[in-house]
Formats: structure tokens, C-alpha cells, sequence
């Protein structure tokens, strides 16, 4: 359980980060972007352990969130 804490957190920090490398006007709020963020770091962490079981070690997990935070908020359009 702490994994998914520290995947939360990271999350929460991918929507931070992409909200200060994107300045400029946004289609949605930042409660919105923390909130995909977080959807999506926990999608992806647990996406990672699951579908990689060899791999699911805390760097893969937050590689894994990385990426699935980034994805959905790209597939939501935060991007444009």
C-alpha cells in the first residue's frame, strides 16, 4: 500500500510539472490536470505490476506512472 501512496504523490507531481512546462491558457483547471494526473499514475502503477510482474519494482512503477499521467492528460487534450 505504501507504493500507491508514493505513486499518488508522484502523480500529483507529474500534474504540477505539466502545468509549469505548459504555461499559457489551458482547456481545463488545474484541479482537473491533479486529478487526470493522479488517475493516470495510479492507472499506470498498477498497470506496470500487473502486466510485468518481474518488472514491478518501485522504478518501474514510477516510470509506469510517469507515463500513464502523461498519456491521459495527452489523450484529454491538455497538451492543446
Amino acid at each position: 500500500m505504501p507504493r500507491r501512496i508514493l505513486q499518488t504523490a508522484f502523480g500529483l507531481a507529474v500534474g504540477i510539472g505539466v502545468r509549469v512546462l505548459l504555461p499559457g491558457q489551458h482547456s481545463i483547471g488545474m484541479f482537473m490536470t491533479i486529478t487526470l494526473s493522479l488517475v493516470g499514475a495510479l492507472g499506470g502503477g498498477i498497470a506496470a505490476t500487473k502486466l510485468l510482474p518481474a518488472y514491478s519494482g518501485y522504478h518501474a512503477g514510477f516510470v509506469a506512472s510517469a507515463i500513464g499521467a502523461l498519456a491521459v492528460l495527452l489523450a484529454y487534450g491538455i497538451g492543446a
